[in-house]
């Protein structure tokens, strides 16, 4: 019998050993087209820099950028001794992550000498003797490797049997386990306008109170605010800037303003500076600065000495020194003096230093909230330039950064949390610094701890850092620059304007202008109503009543004045009556009837009876200048009340507004002047009064 599996195996043993011979050929038997590929990635190598030998010479606008010419200087460090340059490379990204590190090591394969070893660990049976026997068991086995298909009966619903109406509630899924609750603001909204009812009762009282003092408050004079004087809880100064300054003006996208230690070491050739103090302002200009770093300079000494910031109140002028023109001139010493004496300084580092620098100096911002009597830490604001939203008028915010710490208080901050806020400014800056996890230390950015720097973590902070306190609109230079985008208006790029630069046109003659038309005369007639009758200006009146016109006569039968202060009041005679002061406040009683006129008798002739009209009646007006103080205001309004024994008509009259009826009352003879009544003994030599009036009752002047 034909054993069908060793024929098979015998073929298969022999191909593998001469088959695969007579299919590669012989020449190919022991080695492969070895340096093919090799010679062809190398020729492609060399094409590829071909094209070199024949370029041009470089493009000679790059020699006048600051790299250029950092390049042709032999005395700039291209890998300085500063910690930035240390960390980063110079061909780095801007925010590169740690260096990896990449070990190679050489695997061997394995070869394959003969496929008779390979298939050597297979053990294989020449004869296999199949029996019917064999046949029977592998069909009785084969019932268990196929599924039976069986058929899924529905399970049916069987109804609870128990009678426990507990547990049938608790078998119940209609009924819902939670439910949605819906709150609103109307409670909180009526306990806010109680309390605001509350508050203005109190105000209320609190005026009554402010005007029943009889102290002179004008004779109280007030302090002028000085930030020099102003003491944190800690007894030192909360003023944000010191009497020695010197500032690093350091960046090209968003150039920084930071306050560095007042030495010559902080000094380098590709940076500007600005040294400030009470009477003077020095501006070194590094030959490698950028042109941001130059112009920013130029623009914040400017904005220094117009304001007055940070301190400097003396300056009269700025004094620029270049490094490259007049780095030795009587400036220039006095500039170095105040640095300590000493003329040297460091040279500038490679040109990707500036924007580096304000990547890593950005993450080492720190902004903390005052809650309560702790700090709480803002992570989203922090590690990052800060943005003006993220001010708010009701907190109060501390920014450490690095060598200055400030306490923003906004302007409707309480002044517990305003107290409290500097307390805790104070404490955050004695507890020292620690940045050993950043890249650059604020406190020395340029300047390692070997050359003179300061440590990335101390216990104290050097004592020519600032811990101040800043208000809401009262932010200094030095704190605004901290920000991306503080509303300025000099941050914005306005048009100049174009001179006209053509011939100017002929002058032409001057014509006087109609008056007429500058002053619009009104025609409607002057009234006043006091107890719903019209007295006009005061002395007539003439009602039109649907065709019917009546003529009425106001006469007065009485004037009594009373000059009234904050704290007393007393009656004028006659001759004082019209002789007001712009500082004083006056209450005039008018007495007056009024008649109709124009009645006609019978045979229709004008008759000279006149019919009197009621009782006789009264007004009271309470005149007040124009410098008059509020309580003097609130003092006549009161003692209106008090001499108005017969409930009449009460108008408030303010100095330069007064009514034509009022103005008649003194018939011509009012004189408004400056001052106080009581200070009138002093006699001016010169005086000059404006006259004013539209009728010759009315007439009056004043100082």
């Amino acid at each position: 019998m034909f054993n069908l599996k060793s024929f098979r195996l015998a073929s298969l043993q022999t191909n593998g050993e001469e088959g695969w011979k007579r299919r590669v050929g012989e020449k190919d038997h022991g080695s492969f087209r070895s340096g093919t590929i090799h010679e062809r990635l190398s020729k492609m190598e060399s094409n590829s820099k071909s094209w070199q030998k024949n370029k041009g010479q470089e493009n000679d606008a790059k020699q006048f950028t600051v790299e250029g010419k950092m390049a042709k200087d032999s005395k700039v460090l291209t890998k300085p001794a500063r910690p930035l340059s240390m960390q980063v490379p110079s061909n780095a990204d801007v925010r590169a992550a740690p260096q990896q590190t990449v070990s190679s090591t050489v695997v061997k394969v394995p070869e394959m000498d003969d496929a008779a070893e390979f298939f050597a660990s297979m053990s294989l049976r020449e004869n296999i003797e199949l029996t019917s026997e064999d046949f029977d068991d592998i069909f009785m086995q084969s019932a268990n490797l196929l599924p039976m298909a069986s058929k899924i009966k529905p399970k049916r619903k069987l109804a609870s049997k128990s009678t426990n109406p507990y547990r049938a509630l608790q078998m119940r899924q209609d009924i819902k386990s939670e439910y949605t609750e819906t709150k609103t603001n109307i409670a909180e909204q009526e306990i806010k306008r109680l309390n605001k009812n509350k508050v203005k009762e109190q105000a209320t009282r609190s005026a009554l109170a402010g005007l029943a003092i009889k102290e002179d408050i004008n004779k109280v004079s007030l302090k002028k605010a000085n930030h020099s004087e102003v003491k944190n809880p800690g007894g030192m100064s909360a003023a944000p800037y010191k009497d020695l300054m010197l500032i690093q003006i350091k960046g090209r996208r968003h150039v920084e303003m930071r306050l560095v230690n007042p030495s010559h070491k902080s000094v380098n050739s590709g940076d500007c500076f600005l040294l400030v103090t009470k009477n003077k302002i020095f501006q070194w200009m590094g030959e490698f600065a950028n042109l941001m770093e130059r112009s920013k300079a130029a623009d914040l000494t400017s904005y220094i000495l117009a304001k007055k910031d940070i301190g400097c109140t003396l300056a009269k002028s700025v004094e620029t020194i270049e490094e490259n023109k007049n780095h030795m001139s009587r400036n220039a010493a006095e500039f170095w003096k105040l640095l300590g004496g000493n003329r040297s300084y460091s040279r500038c580092g490679p040109a990707e230093e500036d924007e580096l620098y304000e990547d890593y100096i950005a993450e080492t911002n720190a902004v903390y909230e005052v809650m309560g009597s702790e700090l709480n830490p803002i992570v989203e604001f922090s590690g990052q330039v800060p943005r003006y939203d993220m001010l708010s008028d009701d907190k109060v915010l501390i920014f450490d950064f690095g060598t200055e710490v400030y306490a923003w208080c906004g302007k409707l901050a309480s002044m517990e949390l305003r107290k409290t806020g500097l307390k805790l400014a104070r404490v955050l800056f004695q507890a020292g610094y620690d940045y050993t996890d950043y890249d650059i230390n604020p406190m020395s950015p340029l300047t390692l701890p070997e050359a003179g720097g300061l440590p990335k973590k101390a216990d104290k902070r050097p004592d020519w850092a600032i811990c101040g306190k800043v208000t809401a609109n009262m932010e200094t230079l030095l704190f605004k620059e901290k920000f991306f985008d503080w509303p300025e208006a000099s941050r914005l790029i306005q048009v100049k304007e174009v001179q006209n630069t053509g011939s100017s046109s002929p002058v032409e003659e001057l014509k006087a202008f109609d008056v007429d038309k500058m002053v619009v005369r009104s025609t409607d007639p002057v009234t006043l109503v006091l107890e719903n009758s019209n007295v006009g200006r005061g002395d007539q009146w003439v009602e039109d009543d649907d065709g019917l016109k009546r003529q009425y006569a106001i006469e007065t039968l009485g004037v009594r004045m009373w000059h009234v202060s904050a704290t007393d009041y007393y009656l004028l005679t006659e001759d004082s009556h019209g002789q007001l002061y712009d500082g004083d406040t006056y209450v005039v009683r008018w007495q007056y009837q009024i008649k109709q006129s124009g009645v006609r008798s019978l045979k229709g002739n004008a008759s000279k009876r006149q019919t009197q009209l009621g009782r006789e009646r009264c007004a009271y007006f309470f005149w007040q200048g124009a410098q008059s103080t509020i309580n003097d205001k609130g003092a006549s309004a009161l003692m209106t009340v008090e001499l108005d024994e017969e409930n009449g008509p009460q108008v408030r009259v303010e100095q330069g507004l007064e009514p034509a009826c009022f103005l008649s009352l003194f018939n011509g003879h009012m004189i408004t002047h400056l001052g106080k009544r009581e200070n009138d003994g002093q006699k001016d030599t010169h005086k000059l009064y404006i006259v004013q009036h539209e009728h010759e009752r009315e007439v009056h002047c004043w100082k």
